[in-house]
C-alpha cells in the first residue's frame, strides 16, 4: 500500500507537544521525518514519565509522539551544525523551525 507523503521529507525541530504531534501524523501518513534533537538531553518529553518504556528512561509519551521517525542530534547555536542544517533543510519538502537565537 502507498501512503500518501511517501517521498516527502519533513525535517522536524520542534520538542514538548505541538512540533512531535504534527511530526508523527506526518509520518504515519507515510513522510520521511528527521527530528532534530538538542544535545543536552534531547526532546524534554523524554522524562516526562512515568509511565516509562523498556529502558526505564523514556516515557511512553515521548515514544507515542516519535514513531516512525529518524533522529538527530545538532546543536543549531554552533556554528558547523547549523551549515548541516541549512543543507538538510534545502532537501527537505517541509521545515518547520524557528530560528535559533544567540
Amino acid at each position: 500500500m502507498t501512503l500518501p507523503l511517501e517521498g516527502v521529507r519533513v525535517i522536524e525541530v520542534g520538542q514538548a507537544l505541538a512540533g512531535p504531534l504534527a511530526g508523527v501524523l506526518l509520518a504515519d501518513m507515510g513522510a520521511d521525518v528527521i527530528k532534530i534533537e538538542k544535545p543536552d538531553g534531547g526532546d524534554d518529553a523524554r522524562l516526562w514519565g512515568p509511565p516509562y518504556g523498556p529502558d526505564g528512561e523514556t516515557s511512553l509519551y515521548f515514544y507515542s509522539q516519535n514513531r516512525n521517525k529518524r533522529s538527530v542530534t545538532l546543536d543549531l547555536k554552533a556554528a558547523a551544525c547549523s551549515t548541516s542544517s541549512r543543507r538538510a533543510t534545502s532537501r527537505s519538502s517541509i521545515a518547520s523551525a524557528r530560528p535559533p537565537t544567540s
